[in-house]
């Protein structure tokens, strides 16, 4: 066996599967082997069902398809998928069969056979199934991880937001307890309800209307929303609208998160008063000790140029009284010195 020159599979998806091929003609088994290895992650290899079987039980953990022969010796491949399926349903499996064995297809269609290649096997078909069957195992492993980052997601919207769902029709589908609570009604009863029936008589039907046009145009809106609940009182809400597609791409339904507002509007008022207060207090006294830190520098200054220019005069007169006491007793030595020529020369005369 030999891979084709052109290639119509994706080489990335093999590479990253682990497969176990249980074939029980030696020629096959080792042609085939050959090629696999070079293209797969890990390859398990078995010579009949029997120990196929053994194989998978012994590394389920890290098979991720399968590809058998039916007709083998001490347990078929059918009798071996059986028993596969026992411990896993939904491993893919592909089985090799000829035109003339239909029967053993819709055997085989019970057991969740994911393909089946027609013998002799073609590789360049082969891998083509193969990868074509990882990837799509790739995106159902996404999808999963997505639609787990999903639910997280929106249990955290649930337990923090009013969140309720209304059709195009604008009739409410779905609320969550929040919704209830805050609304005042059961589920029973808003569900059926016009959305807009929520809305206090103060608000504005045009620019609500607006609001709902905006959103079925695929836009999403932000809003504060004034509400009133069963019991008449008001309730306020900061809500954030959005359109929810079908698969095909077309609005089915539009959602509200809303945020309450209400019970904490006037304490959010009194804090950001304070707040601002504290700032404005704050900045006065910082603008109070800049100024009191600039007139104490600027007497620093003053001072300490004061203080060097009596240093400097002071060091200025120590040395000019140095030089005078250097030149006084020169004066001194040359007056003893003249006093000492004159008693010689008095001594001179006498004699």
């Amino acid at each position: 066996m030999a891979i084709p020159s052109v290639c119509t599979f994706k080489k990335e998806f093999l590479a990253s599967t682990t497969m176990l091929y249980v074939e029980d003609d030696e020629h096959i088994r080792k042609d085939a082997v050959e090629i696999f290895q070079g293209l797969f992650k890990e390859v398990f290899v078995g010579v009949d069902g029997e120990e196929g079987l053994e194989l998978y039980k012994n590394n389920k953990n890290k098979i991720d398809l399968i590809l058998t022969d039916i007709n083998m010796p001490k347990l078929s491949g059918l009798e071996m998928l059986a028993s596969i399926r026992e411990i896993d349903w939904e491993v893919p499996v592909l089985i090799t069969t000829a035109f003339k064995e239909p029967d053993i297809l819709l055997k085989a269609i019970k057991f969740n056979v994911t393909n089946y290649i027609l013998k002799p096997m073609q590789l360049n078909t082969t891998f083509k199934i193969i990868s074509n069957i990882m990837e799509e195992k790739e995106l159902e492993r996404k999808f999963k991880v997505q639609e787990h980052e999903l639910q997280q997601f929106m249990s955290i919207l649930d337990s923090q937001n009013l969140i309720c769902e209304f059709n195009e029709d604008g009739v409410i589908t779905y609320a969550n307890d929040l919704y209830l609570v805050a609304s005042g009604y059961s589920f029973e009863e808003l569900v059926g309800m016009k959305h807009k029936e929520l809305n206090h008589a103060t608000v504005q039907e045009s620019k609500y209307e607006g609001v709902i046009a905006d959103i079925k145009k695929g836009e999403s809106k932000s809003c504060q929303c004034k509400k009133i609940s069963k019991t008449g009182m008001i309730f306020f809400t900061h809500s954030t609208f959005i359109p929810i597609y079908s698969t095909n791409g077309q609005i089915t339904k539009f959602m509200e998160f809303g945020i309450p507002t209400t019970k904490y509007e006037q304490e959010i008022l009194t804090l950001k008063k304070s707040i601002l207060s504290l700032k404005s207090s704050s900045f006065k006294s910082s603008l109070d000790h800049k100024s009191e830190q600039s007139q104490i520098e600027k007497i620093t200054i003053k001072f300490q140029s004061q203080l060097d220019d009596a240093i400097n005069g002071s060091q200025q007169l120590l040395f000019e009284i140095h030089e005078l006491k250097k030149y006084n007793k020169e004066l001194k030595e040359k007056l003893e010195e003249q006093e000492k020529r004159i008693e010689d020369f008095q001594l001179s005369v006498v004699k």
